[in-house]
């Protein structure tokens, strides 16, 4: 069997790092057009191959499509510079798994809380379940997997105490750790399965506080109400992306 037989996961040939940085410098649909076989060979090939290992213990995750959508974002570049999977977890936590010409990186959790996420988010963290994420995230640092990244509100949210003492995760619109690895011949070997599964799997308190206390994003195409955000937030929602406004108790129990 090859590399890229869908069957069995054997890593990501040097080709497929060479491709991506290629596809880096040259994004056009002209390179696209004369290169479409590397990018299916070297790159898409062992990417659904990854998905299927991954697949008996995660569920079968989605491969990344190679194109970026301009609907929204029409001077983007037209197509993706990384390739990777992602599931979602019981509770609609998302996993993902990312390989660049860099090298890999997986993401567990949320980006960006929609606004019922947001507001379930800041009422747990400033109770009980608080104190449970702050152990789940110290006990995540010890495996190298840390939040990075995460967009978050200048100051506290409406009403929050300045010197509540989960100001900091109070601050976060979302919730996610990650972890990178420089790219090394060890992407052609099935290392990658072993450290993508192990990192997905180290995660799993944190999906599992997630659902229990933020649950899944909103449907797309459910009916939607506007949030009702509170004036001070409105103004930091055009600047931040700040959220609605919950009830903050006296004291931490």
């Amino acid at each position: 069997m090859t590399e890229t037989d869908p069957r069995v996961f054997s890593g990501w040939p040097a080709e497929a790092r060479a491709f991506l940085a290629e596809l880096a410098d040259d994004n056009t649909r002209t390179f696209w057009t004369g290169n479409a076989h590397r990018y299916r060979a070297a790159v898409l090939g062992p990417t659904r191959a990854l998905a299927s290992a991954l697949t008996p213990e995660f569920g079968p995750p989605r491969v990344f499509r190679p194109y970026v959508d301009r609907r929204f974002q029409p001077t983007a570049d037209p197509y993706r510079t990384d390739t990777g999977l992602t599931v979602a977890g019981p509770g609609g936590t998302p996993y993902v798994a990312v390989l660049s010409a860099q090298g890999l990186a997986v993401q567990i959790g949320h980006r960006v809380f929609d606004a019922g996420q947001l507001r379930r988010y800041r009422a747990a963290v400033a109770g009980p379940p608080g104190e449970a994420l702050d152990e789940v995230l110290v006990a995540l640092r010890r495996d190298d997997l840390v939040p990075d990244d995460v967009p978050a509100l200048v100051r506290g949210p409406r009403g929050c105490p300045a010197d509540h003492p989960r100001l900091p995760l109070l601050r976060w619109r979302g919730l996610h750790v990650d972890r990178a690895w420089p790219a090394g011949e060890w992407l052609s070997t099935e290392e990658p399965r072993r450290r993508v599964a192990a990192a997905w799997r180290a995660a799993r308190p944190l999906a599992d506080w997630l659902e229990a206390h933020v649950g899944p994003r909103e449907q797309v195409g459910a009916p939607r109400r506007p949030p009702e955000l509170p004036p001070d937030d409105r103004n930091s929602a055009a600047e931040q992306g700040g959220g609605p406004q919950v009830e903050w108790p006296k004291r931490v129990l």
